[in-house]
């Protein structure tokens, strides 16, 4: 059933419909001059996307397009009655697993390949840091490597893993509401309102500096962690899911 939901992620004109809105969201936000450039060169890559992404409000527009591929599957499956199918011929929890990982993995690949392809672009116009920014970078040990490319590929990464967590979020309501709008809203309204909660508690826990690895550990240490929090939140959310699919399923059979 994962396989079949790939296939068909890969045959989805919404899937490269986020992904051009999240590189068109990349080119607007360096045509408004961000960091002082105008296109896609000026300024350092790293000061560009580190506006774009942490000062200014296109964040959360990132969300709304990594929700926008596989989201609302669940809603569109329930209510085509074809929920019941899939799981008579599998399990509920098969199914269950099989959406939640299908909706993280669009998400992360929606966000995470136009931002690099952005990057990549970007750095044929300018450096991808000035020595005056490079000391900031979160994964600055790839810069001692010579391979600056990676900071801020790493940097994409951490912040795709955020917004793939919230569109599974929106996948888990909508197993409580079968809505499209509610699938793919609800990531926007969630991460508004956890981020808000976690703002003021220690790095470990700042869901919206865990985002871009605002931690302080080393690469390595600092990915790991990240990975462990969102994939872990994704998985919380995903049993959520199954429960409620199972529970719907039955409801439904009588």
């Amino acid at each position: 059933m994962l396989r079949s939901y790939f296939v068909r992620q890969l045959r989805s004109p919404a899937f490269y419909a986020g992904m051009i809105g999240v590189f068109g969201l990349c080119v607007f936000g360096a045509n408004e001059g961000l960091g002082g450039s105008k296109g896609l060169g000026g300024a350092d890559v790293y000061s560009d996307m580190h506006l774009l992404l942490e000062m200014k409000g296109y964040r959360k527009a990132f969300i709304i397009f990594a929700a926008i591929p596989f989201a609302a599957n669940f809603c569109d499956e329930w209510n085509s009655k074809a929920t019941i199918n899939c799981i008579t011929r599998k399990s509920a929890l098969n199914y269950a697993l099989s959406n939640i990982t299908a909706c993280f993995v669009s998400a992360l690949l929606t966000v995470f390949v136009p931002m690099v392809i952005f990057g990549a672009a970007s750095c044929f116009g300018s450096k991808i840091f000035y020595d005056g920014t490079s000391g900031q970078a979160t994964y600055g040990e790839f810069l001692e490597m010579g391979l600056p490319f990676l900071s801020i590929v790493f940097y994409f990464f951490t912040f795709a893993l955020s917004c793939a967590m919230w569109a599974v979020t929106g996948m888990t309501l909508s197993a409580f509401f079968p809505s499209k709008y509610i699938a793919i809203g609800a990531p926007f309204i969630f991460s508004n309102v956890a981020e808000r909660l976690t703002m003021g508690m220690p790095p470990q826990f700042n869901l919206m500096g865990l985002s871009f690895s605002h931690i302080g550990y080393p690469a390595a240490l600092s990915l790991g962690y990240v990975v462990l929090v969102f994939g872990g939140l994704s998985v919380i959310c995903g049993i959520i899911f199954a429960k409620k699919v199972e529970k719907r399923v039955q409801n439904e059979l009588g």
